[in-house]
């Protein structure tokens, strides 16, 4: 009942997801980013929704006064595709609190069948943002993500030398200009 408070554009952002469709066009999968569910749908011959089952185990985390997510609220599904006989969702499970940027990364895929029934976990070795896979579900390929931690790391390590070099130069010259006080 306090959720039906909460102002439609903020519940809408609340409950935002990522939609696949089957290569088919004849299912749907819904998985939410800010709640660990999971919605399987049918298209029926008209264009309705007929679901087939859902995979509901939390809520969103956030103040219905407010509508506000607390920043220590996980997040779950960052992305999401399909096969015409599997749907694979990125799993994150990090809270930005704690995590920062990085909750907004996952390294466990879940693998589903078109019923809902969770098949397979699959762990990568490194966290990714996004992921595709070949239409026979034999290769799993991130996006981007090894460019990217590239750039960002090398970004973080200039701008952590950078204010290093910045704080010797600043001590530098204190000791000038208490050099200079001291010829007075």
């Amino acid at each position: 009942e306090e959720e039906r408070k909460v102002n439609g554009m903020i519940r809408s952002e609340i409950y935002q997801g990522g939609l696949t469709v089957s290569p088919s066009g004849n299912k749907v999968a819904h998985a939410l980013q800010k709640a660990d569910m999971i919605y399987f749908y049918d298209i029926a011959a008209d264009g309705s929704l007929i679901m087939k089952s859902e995979q509901l185990k939390s809520y969103p985390q956030y103040r219905y006064d407010a509508g506000i997510i607390e920043r220590d609220s996980p997040l779950y599904y960052m992305s999401i595709c399909s096969t015409e006989e599997y749907v694979y969702t990125l799993y994150s499970g990090r809270n930005y609190k704690d995590d920062k940027d990085k909750a907004f990364y996952g390294n466990w895929i879940r693998v589903y069948n078109w019923d809902g029934v969770l098949v397979k976990l699959l762990q990568l070795d490194i966290d990714v943002c996004e992921f595709a896979v070949t239409k026979d579900n034999q290769k799993i390929y991130d996006r981007f993500r090894e460019a990217c931690d590239k750039f960002y790391n090398s970004k973080r390590e200039y701008y952590a030398n950078f204010k290093n070099v910045m704080q010797d130069n600043l001590k530098l010259k204190e000791q000038l200009c208490e050099q200079a006080e001291a010829l007075k």
